[in-house]
């Protein structure tokens, strides 16, 4: 999957596409409308009437595979339009261009929303742990070979077991303990929803509750002592 690369055709279907169309439709709409066979291996490229949504339908190993652009900011430009395929006869660096919003100068694009960026903040004791890295390899992964959570999931089931822990752990454990051990130190309740990434409050207002509840004990600790 995700197999598409410069050495494929690439046409873009003339007109207006209805974007409600799934595979089967497209599949149509080449052979009727584009003169082809989708069987053939090159890629077939559909645009709606706002121009704001990309549909490319390729044939690879193992069926039908459907890529799917839509752009919340700017429209897509079309190129020439070629009139012996009925069709916009593209090459990679086309595609890519038109994706981008790339103009004629690289340093000139049409308007595109950026996709927001992630960070994160890692402890200091945290970065002790980790190790030594060059300065160049900022854009290299920091865990390139980091288990996905059903692997991660199964690895600790293991350690809880040869250290004797008897309830459900798992990767989700972690966080929750993340939560209310920074909401005990007394982070407040939206910078730790920021930490945790949630998108409402009303999230990580459960991890405040625990504390609340870890209060409540401790005071009534204290039942008793004066009488």
């Amino acid at each position: 999957m995700f197999c598409l690369n410069d050495t494929m055709r690439y046409y873009l279907c003339p007109g207006r596409t209805d974007m409600r169309k799934g595979i089967s439709s497209l599949c149509g709409v080449v052979h009727e409308k584009m003169r082809s066979d989708v069987r053939n291996g090159d890629v077939f490229i559909f645009i709606g009437s706002s121009r704001r949504l990309m549909k490319l339908l390729h044939a690879e190993d193992g069926g039908m595979v459907m890529y799917v652009k839509r752009l919340e900011a700017g429209r897509f430009k079309l190129p020439e339009y070629d009139e012996n395929t009925q069709s916009y006869q593209m090459e990679w660096r086309d595609l890519v261009v038109m994706v981008e919003g790339i103009q004629e100068s690289p340093e000139q694009r049409l308007r595109r929303l950026r996709a927001q960026r992630r960070e994160y903040v890692v402890q200091q004791q945290a970065k002790s742990w980790m190790p030594e890295r060059p300065k160049d390899a900022s854009d290299q992964l920091v865990f390139p070979n980091a288990p996905k959570p059903g692997a991660a999931n199964r690895a600790l089931k293991t350690m809880a077991k040869r250290a004797g822990i008897n309830k459900l752990v798992t990767f989700h454990t972690s966080r929750h303990t993340f939560a209310t051990m920074t909401l005990t130190a007394g982070t407040d309740i939206y910078t730790t929803n920021k930490l945790l990434g949630h998108t409402s409050v009303h999230t990580t207002e459960i991890y405040a509750d625990v504390v609340m509840e870890k209060k409540a004990d401790a005071v009534n600790l204290t039942n008793g002592l004066f009488g």
